[in-house]
């Protein structure tokens, strides 16, 4: 479970939970953009755990419109179910 001391989700926040893309891309010899969208993946779903699958919230918490969140999640095969 992800825990802030402010009403938004910070990097800081997100320390452990998901490696550095530099890290991913050095192992794993990944190209950029799954690195990019391996990112994404791993913020949203983060930001959706946070706010219990308010996307609305989350969209918030990310910076995006709620619009451009439901496409990412899309487009990117998001999982939108909490667990």
């Amino acid at each position: 479970m992800l825990a802030s001391d402010n009403d938004c989700l910070e990097a800081a926040d997100l320390d452990g939970v998901m490696p550095a893309p530099s890290v991913v891309a050095a192992s794993n010899r990944m190209e950029i953009a799954e690195v990019v969208a391996q990112a994404e993946r791993d913020a949203i779903a983060a930001a959706l755990r946070a706010t219990r699958g308010n996307k609305a919230q989350a969209a918030k918490v990310l910076g995006i419109s709620r619009a451009a969140l439901y496409e990412k999640i899309a487009v990117l095969g998001v999982s939108a179910t909490v667990a």
